[in-house]
């Protein structure tokens, strides 16, 4: 039934009415008498809608209210990262989904101007778990280094802001 919730406010471009909080879902996980991996497809299914309806309506921008649909546009962004957070802890850590999960919530935490404390990502062990990867280099630095280490993780890995998106900068 909230599969269908989600897929029809989503489709419509009203996702807000259902009101969803991170705090309401994970209230709800522990209520729900599903398998894990039912709470995990759901939580998936959940950040998906989440991203698709920021997608789609950063494309459907209008001139009449800019600021509103900036506005918007952003607490969907918001609310899909902390659903992805949920999302990836119903996971196991080293499987493949928690892998690109982590790589997900890393590039969406760099994105998000809002995001200031990387702290809570490395205590994930599936964000550990992807310490190779070209992003977990980059949290790094924006966990501990200055604009410099910025620029040269920037040369030294050319095409990442096209395959990642925009990744916000904060020195």
């Amino acid at each position: 039934m909230y599969k269908t919730l989600l897929e029809v406010t989503s489709a419509n471009d009203e996702l807000e009415t259902l009101q969803l909080t991170r705090l309401d879902v994970e209230k709800w996980m522990n209520e729900w008498e599903i398998s894990p991996d039912e709470k995990s497809t759901f939580l998936k299914h959940l950040v998906d809608v989440h991203e698709k309806s920021g997608e789609s309506y950063v494309s459907a921008l209008t001139l009449l209210q800019p600021a509103y649909n900036l506005l918007l546009d952003h607490l969907r962004r918001q609310a899909g990262y902390e659903f992805l957070g949920l999302y990836l802890r119903s996971l196991s850590s080293t499987s493949s989904a928690a892998q690109e999960a982590a790589v997900r919530l890393i590039a969406t935490a760099l994105r998000l101007p809002t995001v200031f404390d990387f702290d809570p990502l490395f205590k994930l062990d599936a964000v550990i778990a992807v310490k190779d990867h070209e992003l977990f280099s980059l949290l790094q630095i924006y966990l501990n280094d200055s604009l410099l280490e910025f620029n040269a993780w920037e040369a030294s890995h050319p095409g990442a802001f096209e395959k990642y998106g925009k990744l916000n900068y904060r020195p």
